[in-house]
């Protein structure tokens, strides 16, 4: 029973590996190994921002099979994937206006021009957490196996339009062809985990979120005209559509601080 169960897992984390290791010998194939150095310089913050996301998922993997076949559990799951979804949005997109200073700080001599090819990456990296999250219902119903598909989809994809979109538009087309796959696998398992269970998705936010967030970075990467001021307002708006989130977190923490005072 443990075999059947976790098979898929390691097959999963195998395809998770493939979509974030393409990029990378696609653009040595295509471009040379120059570019791939300034690909894997543009894949520090998000890795970096990663660990910390692994963290919180650590934590929530105990509480989704913890929770699972509560009563409550629908209510929770809802508030908790839309709290998720708002935070990694509003982080994101934080990061990406000011990416150009932090790679300044992060990225040391030729290697500071790589910042452009980092916005898409941050994309990505919310897009996968939004799929990380939903891929705890899986393992919390024991699904595995349909973990393991809607991964192998992904990685698929992200081979596909690797080769297609770094040929084409060089090596920026390497984190686009990343967000996208991401973006795919979120996708069908938002569908699938729906039947699994009733989350209450609350998409009229999400989608304009996901909508400017992606303008954002395109416009910032593109460093087109009036790029800080446009910019600005993006992120005004995203912090807007998802203020009930960052007001909650803010107030949680509050609580949890003036707990820990009392102690």
């Amino acid at each position: 029973e443990m075999i059947k169960y976790s098979s898929p897992i390691v097959i999963t984390q195998v395809a998770w590996w493939i979509n974030s290791a393409a990029d990378r010998y696609m653009v040595t194939w295509l471009l040379g190994a120059s570019e791939t150095g300034l690909l894997s310089v543009a894949h520090r913050l998000p890795s970096i921002l990663t660990v910390f996301t692994s963290i919180f998922m650590q934590a929530w993997k105990l509480s989704a099979i913890k929770e699972y076949e509560s009563e409550s559990s629908q209510l929770f799951f809802s508030k908790m994937l839309n709290l998720y979804n708002a935070v990694l949005i509003v982080a994101g997109a934080i990061v990406i206006i000011f990416i150009k200073p932090i790679s300044g700080l992060i990225f040391k001599g030729d290697f500071a021009s790589a910042w452009y090819l980092v916005p898409p990456f941050i994309l990505a990296f919310v897009i996968n957490g939004v799929s990380a999250f939903l891929g705890t219902f899986y393992i919390a119903n024991r699904n595995t196996k349909s973990l393991m598909h809607s991964t192998l989809v992904g990685a698929f994809l992200n081979i596909i339009l690797n080769y297609v979109l770094i040929k084409e538009i060089g090596t920026i087309g390497a984190g686009i062809a990343t967000a996208i796959s991401y973006f795919v696998i979120s996708i069908i398992r938002t569908v699938q985990v729906k039947k699994q269970i009733k989350l209450k998705i609350e998409f009229k936010r999400i989608i304009p979120s996901y909508i400017l967030l992606i303008l954002l970075t395109a416009f910032v990467s593109l460093e087109i005209k009036n790029v800080v001021a446009i910019s600005s307002v993006l992120v005004f708006l995203l912090v807007v559509l998802n203020s009930k989130y960052i007001i909650q977190l803010k107030n949680a923490g509050l609580t949890l601080v003036g707990k820990k005072g009392k102690k």
